[in-house]
């Protein structure tokens, strides 16, 4: 029963045997085709072939991490020096404005709150009072809203994470949030 399912296997392999050796069934079951390359199954000596090739020692992963680190503070002083004496010497004209991200709520027509995020207000604002923003106003009942509350981020992240904070809030604990940054409703 063995010979037969060797035989099967044999007649089904679809590559060809290398015209160096004599096709038999111990090369051709020790070589397999992998995208279009021969690879030996065969195990590969570990003892490298010349002075080149040899091993280096390689330093444990946590001192590298600390000299990264160690690295990264010592550059951040260095750019942070220089970033001053640059904006001290340059015109305010010519300094490079970070982009800045917005979260904001929204006082719907119907008294309900929307909370959303953005990186221009004026235009954000526009869009949901032509019903064009996000789909909890395009709804003509909720409309015109009226931007209540924002706060501003460096970074698109953290901006974000204000917003899915804030969505996931009862309203109790959206009203409580918002009075506690002297917002009215």
């Amino acid at each position: 029963m063995e010979k037969r399912c060797t035989r099967y296997f044999m007649a089904k392999q679809k590559h060809k045997p290398v015209e160096s050796e004599p096709a038999t069934p111990a090369t051709t079951a020790s070589k397999r085709r992998t995208k279009g390359k021969q690879v030996s199954l065969k195990p590969q000596s570990t003892q490298p072939k010349s002075k080149s090739q040899k091993l280096k020692p390689v330093k444990p992963k946590s001192k590298q991490k600390k000299l990264k680190a160690n690295a990264s503070t010592v550059d951040s002083q260095s750019s942070t020096e220089s970033m001053a004496k640059q904006t001290a010497d340059t015109h305010p004209a010519d300094q490079v404005t970070v982009k800045q991200y917005y979260f904001y709520v929204l006082l719907c027509a119907d008294a309900t709150l929307y909370g959303g995020f953005t990186d221009n207000l004026e235009r954000r604002l526009a869009t949901h009072n032509a019903g064009k923003g996000a789909k909890y106003t395009r709804v003509k009942s909720r409309r015109p809203v009226k931007m209540i509350y924002h706060e501003t981020f460096n970074d698109k992240s953290s901006a974000l994470k204000a917003e899915y904070a804030f969505k996931h809030q009862s309203r109790a604990a959206k009203l409580k949030y918002l009075s506690a940054h002297d917002v009215k409703i």
